[in-house]
Order: structure tokens, then sequence, then C-alpha cells
């Protein structure tokens, strides 16, 4: 899929309004979800009937395949790609690129990106990003590993993309015509970089944007028992792990309990939601 293609798919879906967030400017945020067609019976479904119906004029999944009945319940906000559907550098990077390029349509103050394995606490989100000037270079989220790594005598301590990033609108319009060209795409390839790490790389390497950490980002990588009251969280991560210190330890409510909900998502927006109406 072309750069001019998909940005006719988008603008027959532009922003009008955000009824959830009325005083909140219509171009103040758009976030991508980077997917895959084997996901779209599990996780999607999730985020579509949980953070998704909070912001769904701004939020975009960026796929391998196209599906009638996502793209329906979405808002027709499913963007199809040519990219592969394995868990791969060239896949990854490909949607990335694609991901980017709805960054740079958009053109919103702030621009996220978040996996399908996310829960995206869009209040905390919102309420974190209007603290800041979006005409100020921002780059928010969380590092993986603790040291950086050393690619081509730079040191690099990337924003891991299972815990989500956002970028500001000042560093958005000074990628752009890079994001066009396939220049993010062209440097993760020739430096064999995953997706997020060669954007991190993409932004430091050539233009001095550093990553500024948030501790309320969070990956599946992350030690899940130390998160105690959910709704303090920008962003958490399902993951299958068994040992004790990689599940949730906070308390559920009796009326949140699922037991079909095996990614927690429906218990996270219960627990949150509850917190936000009080």
């Amino acid at each position: 899929m072309n750069f001019i293609y998909l940005f006719i798919i988008i603008y027959f879906n532009k922003i009008i309004t955000i009824l959830t967030f009325p005083r909140l400017p219509s171009n103040f945020l758009t976030i991508t979800v980077k997917t895959t067609s084997k996901n779209y019976n599990t996780r999607i479904q999730d985020i579509l009937n949980t953070w998704f119906q909070k912001l769904p004029d701004n939020i975009w999944f960026i796929s391998d395949h196209d599906n009638q009945e996502i793209s329906n319940f979405s808002g027709n906000h499913l963007i199809p790609t040519e990219c592969g559907e394995k868990h791969k550098i060239e896949d990854l990077v490909c949607k990335m690129q694609k991901e980017l390029e709805v960054f740079v349509f958009q053109n919103s103050l702030w621009s996220c990106h978040f996996d399908d394995d996310n829960y995206v606490n869009i209040n905390k989100l919102i309420k974190f990003l209007q603290t800041f000037n979006p005409n100020l270079p921002y780059f928010f989220g969380k590092r993986s590993i603790k040291n950086p790594l050393y690619i081509n005598h730079f040191d690099l301590k990337y924003a891991t993309g299972g815990a989500g990033f956002c970028i500001s609108k000042a560093i958005l319009s000074t990628i752009k015509d890079d994001i066009k060209y396939g220049n993010y795409l062209k440097t993760a390839l020739n430096n064999r970089l995953p997706d997020d790490m060669a954007f991190s790389y993409f932004l430091e390497y050539n233009y001095n944007f550093p990553l500024t950490i948030v501790t309320n980002f969070h990956s599946h990588l992350e030690i899940l028992s130390e998160i105690l009251d959910p709704s303090d969280e920008i962003s958490l991560s399902f993951n299958n792990i068994s040992t004790d210190n990689q599940k949730f330890k906070f308390w559920i409510p009796d009326y949140c309990i699922n037991e079909n909900d095996i990614r927690l998502m429906k218990t996270l927006h219960c627990i949150i939601e509850k917190k936000v109406k009080k």
C-alpha cells in the first residue's frame, strides 16, 4: 500500500469530534495500534470492547490483512497494509512505517503507538499529555532494558513498543519529510533493527531527540505484581507467563470479575472506569 492510498483511506474517516472528551481539540491525539490478522478474534476484540470506545475517532489499527467485521466495528479504522504477518524485522518495521504515515497525515498535537496486547488508560494518557507543550520536542516511553545498546558507535536508550510511546507535534513536524520518503524504513532495514528500536535510533541519532522515560507506561516484560492500582497507570500489558511475580496482584472487586477474560482487558476496563466515574 503506497503513501497516497493510505491517506485516501484516512481522509474519508477524518476526525470530526471527540464525543467522550468534548473539551478536547479534535486534533489533540492520534493513536495507532500495531496488530496482525491472527489476533482479530482475540486481542482486537478485547480492545474494541474496552478502551477503543473511549476515543473511537482517534484510534487506528495497522495490520496486514483486511477484515470486514473488524473494519465495520471500528468505523473503518482498520488499515490493511501489504506488510507481512510474521514477527520478523521486515514485517514489523513495515507496519511501523505505516503507523508513522498515519501520524503525518493526521498531524495531531500528540501521536502515540501501542501494541495490540496493551490496555490504554485513555483518561490518564490525555491528562498526562495535557501537562506538556506539544510545540516542544517530547518523546515519551519506557525502556525495557537498563543498559543502552551500542549501535554504530552510538549508545541507544530505546523505547520498547510493547509499553507504548508518544511524540509531540514538534517532533512530528521535524521528521515528516523523512517519513514520507521512507527514511525510517531504510534506517531500520539497513541496520537490521526491530521497529521500536529503529524508531528510537531514528529520532535520537538523526535528530537528537532522546527518550523521556515515563514510569506509567508498562509492557509485558515487567514485573506486573508491582502494579497496585491500574487506574494510576497509562498503559498495561498482558502476558501468559505463569511465574508469580509476572501476574497482577491488585485487588479485583466482585463486579469486575470475568472468568472468560483471560487477557484481563475487560477486568482492567471495569476497574479503571469505576474509578473515573467516582
